[in-house]
């Protein structure tokens, strides 16, 4: 048994060492320019250890996406509702900080080929891809429902549906800028609360 558990954190480490070098050459040289090679060489392991693990660089790519969201989740319950706030204040903070922490994965390029990725890699790497979008719109109904109970939201909103259109927001804005941008800019704080605090309005 022992001997068991030593071996499966062996086998994780092997893979967090591949995800390690591929983010670091991703960003040195893209992704389109980085091999599979490059990569096992980088992570001191054959490029059949890493074809146990990823199908492909496009499934290496989104699993490397996947790990981020453990510490995207921590970050997004720190970013606190303030004295003072209204729905809309607290919401924009909020979009504006998944954002943000979106920003820390790579430059705009590297979005790009992420996004790619999720429409051409194996259907269980596009499934988890959506769960990704899924356990935002989690995190966001669960922020809507302390509005309620902090008296800033109606407590007959429709969360779930206020949810999605707020994801929706999030998801449009961040990947205009991906599109359109080499470097990272970002939408005027005032633009973003304007349309949240329509979507607020009409779902109140």
């Amino acid at each position: 048994m022992e001997e068991a558990g030593l071996r499966e954190r062996q086998k994780q480490l092997r893979r967090l060492a591949v995800l390690d070098a591929a983010r670091q050459l991703f960003a040195e040289r893209g992704v389109d320019m980085t091999t599979i090679e490059e990569i096992a060489g980088r992570a001191v392991v054959s490029p059949a250890t890493i074809y146990n693990y990823f199908v492909s660089k496009n499934d290496l790519l989104v699993a490397l996406f996947e790990h981020e969201w453990s510490d995207v989740e921590v970050r997004l319950a720190k970013i606190t509702v303030r004295a003072g706030d209204d729905a809309a204040t607290a919401m924009t903070r909020f979009v504006e900080g998944y954002n943000r922490i979106d920003e820390s994965f790579g430059p705009p390029q590297l979005w790009r080929q992420l996004i790619a990725a999720s429409f051409t890699a194996s259907a269980e790497v596009r499934t988890s891809y959506q769960q990704i979008s899924d356990r935002f719109e989690t995190i966001l109904a669960e922020r809507l429902r302390r509005l309620v109970t902090a008296g800033l939201l109606r407590p007959d909103t429709d969360i779930e549906a206020l949810a999605r259109s707020l994801s929706a927001i999030a998801d449009a804005d961040f990947h205009h800028r991906v599109r359109v941008r080499e470097r990272w800019t970002r939408t005027p704080p005032d633009l973003l609360r304007r349309q949240i605090r329509q979507i607020l309005h009409a779902s109140t």
